[in-house]
């Protein structure tokens, strides 16, 4: 086959699947992408209320954490913050070692929290983006909300009050872990919350050659379809 033939067939290939509207063609990982940014989907720990669309945490543990407010008035579920810093807590619930959660390995402590964990597989330069807005109770120590992918954890932006937008770029193809969470740091004193919102995913992958054949396939269709209209168009 001569290299005109191969720029000649080229050609051809990519005007038909720019006439199906293909030619910059992006696909979502299938149900994934779509079950990732369905905040119901995620796995919950603690004082958690998702939804489709949203979800919000809270550190509420139902101790009369915000006195002389009643027992529960930040609380978003009726099930308390879980602890940190011990087995079964929050750590071992979004997959890193006990104590990471910590501001300092002596003081002060993460005491309760809460947290969602979601489980995909990522090609490289697929991305995870969402916004957050925080707020706190806490006037002596510096709860904070956070990212984690596979154990390595983000601190989100913890000016109260503000839409702040985050993202998450897969570096390499594989199983990632991913937990979205808040903590109450110092004492069980002074409940924050985080609101979330707002998940999307965008994915790098193209059709494999199994797709291609069908693609292309429309495309002539519809490429057929076009020169007939045009033919018709002259005529006239």
């Amino acid at each position: 086959m001569t290299t005109s033939t191969l720029v000649q067939r080229f050609a051809l290939t990519t005007s038909l699947l720019g006439a199906i509207g293909i030619g910059s063609l992006t696909l979502t990982a299938p149900a994934q992408a779509a079950s990732i940014t369905n905040f119901s989907d995620w796995n919950t720990f603690g004082d958690v209320l998702p939804t489709p669309t949203t979800a919000d945490l809270s550190t509420d543990g139902l101790q009369d954490d915000d006195f002389p407010l009643p027992s529960g008035s930040f609380n978003v579920s009726g099930t308390p913050a879980g602890p940190v810093g011990t087995v079964g807590g929050l750590e071992d619930f979004i997959g890193v070692p006990i104590g990471s959660l910590d501001p300092d390995p002596v003081f002060p402590l993460a005491y309760e929290g809460s947290a969602i964990r979601y489980t995909v597989d990522a090609a490289a330069g697929d991305s995870f983006s969402f916004n957050s807005i925080f707020n706190t109770n806490d006037t002596v120590f510096s709860d904070y909300a956070f990212f984690s992918a596979n154990g390595a954890i983000t601190t989100l932006n913890t000016a109260p009050g503000i839409n702040s937008p985050f993202q998450y770029v897969f570096a390499t193809p594989g199983t990632y872990n991913l937990a979205l969470g808040i903590v109450d740091v110092g004492d069980f004193n002074g409940s924050s919350t985080v609101s979330l919102s707002n998940a999307q995913y965008t994915s790098t992958a193209i059709p494999t050659p199994a797709v291609l054949p069908g693609l292309i396939g429309m495309g002539i269709a519809t490429w057929r379809k076009r020169k007939a209209a045009q033919a018709e168009n002259s005529a006239s």
